[in-house]
């Protein structure tokens, strides 16, 4: 922080922050305060005060505000003004009744959650975990799910090529991938006469993730911030970030499940940026857009709005075919 005094009270106070991922102004920041009854008070407020003849404010008064406080004082020999708070004797009979038990109830949650976390580092320890879905028929989506997996997402409906219901679902995975992160799958299943069956099943359509909590749960938001549905014939995924969403679409064509339209976007507080390219017209967009009210300032660096359209070769990504 750097400050100059200009003139009379008036100081001029000027501050350097870092700003990760928020801003692409500058990160200094200037302002002008005036010190007023050994306090700093902005120039832009212009604050007039009234005081009691002890030194406290009573009226507050500024171009955006206007306050009053009434403030009372004990005189010299007055007592404490106390405030009678009748007990119920039911319920601080109950209260103390659970202060016995709650400490056993407690190291109960407690070792049931170690003993649990035990049995799942085991089973990952020993290889016993499934390391894809073996089950190829059943009447429930839950008898696919082999140990230490967690279902993510779940969700219904018609994909273009395949004459039946369908469902598609994400899942967390114990297994770890070449970037040394764990795998997320991909499985869809056709849905025929109240049977499901496994027609399809990837470790490369959604990204993979770290079990953050070192848990082998898989089931923290930032482990589980993505979605799959069934959307116009097509399977979509869906990823939410901090500032930002990306969308990721395959089709089924000639036997073959393929990417056709990805997407992701990324937001500060100044200004949001879009790329997508949908992969059966080639063509790329490319979108800035400004946030907020305010208008375009060269000086700021902030682009103005821009949307850009190209027509660009990229090859096939498969849904097997990380990308």
């Amino acid at each position: 922080m750097w400050i100059q005094q200009t003139n009379d009270s008036l100081v001029s106070v000027e501050t350097k922050a870092i700003r990760y991922e928020d801003s692409l102004n500058s990160s200094t920041y200037k302002s002008k305060l005036r010190i007023k009854n050994n306090a700093l008070i902005s120039e832009d407020m212009n604050d007039q005060f009234k005081y009691d003849a002890d030194g406290f404010w009573i009226e507050r008064e500024n171009k955006f505000l206007k306050m009053k406080r009434l403030i009372t004082y004990y005189e010299p020999n007055e007592e404490e003004i106390k405030i009678d708070l009748s007990p119920n004797k039911k319920i601080l009979k109950h209260l103390y009744s659970q202060m016995k038990l709650l400490p056993k109830q407690a190291w109960k949650n407690y070792n049931e959650k170690q003993n649990a976390y035990k049995k799942r580092l085991s089973l990952y320890q020993n290889n016993e975990y499934g390391d894809s879905i073996v089950v190829k028929e059943a009447r429930t989506l839950e008898a696919f799910l082999p140990k230490l997996w967690y279902e993510v997402s779940v969700n219904s409906g018609e994909i273009t090529g395949i004459d039946s219901l369908c469902y598609v679902v994400g899942y967390n995975t114990p297994i770890i991938g070449h970037d040394g992160r764990f795998l997320r799958n991909l499985a869809i299943y056709e849905y025929r006469e109240g049977k499901y069956r496994l027609i399809k099943q990837s470790f490369y359509a959604i990204d993979s993730f770290e079990d953050m909590d070192n848990d082998l749960l898989f089931d923290r938001f930032d482990e589980t911030n993505f979605s799959v549905s069934i959307q116009d014939g097509h399977i979509v995924i869906n990823y939410e970030y901090m500032r930002g969403e990306a969308v990721n679409e395959y089709a089924y064509e000639n036997g073959n499940w393929i990417l056709v339209y990805a997407s992701s976007s990324h937001r500060t507080c100044c200004h949001a940026s879009i790329s997508s390219y949908d992969y059966r017209t080639k063509t790329l967009t490319e979108s800035t857009y400004r946030v907020g009210d305010e208008d375009y300032d060269e000086s700021t660096g902030i682009p103005r709005d821009t949307v850009i359209t190209t027509i660009e070769e990229r090859p096939v990504i498969y849904m097997d075919q990380p990308f």
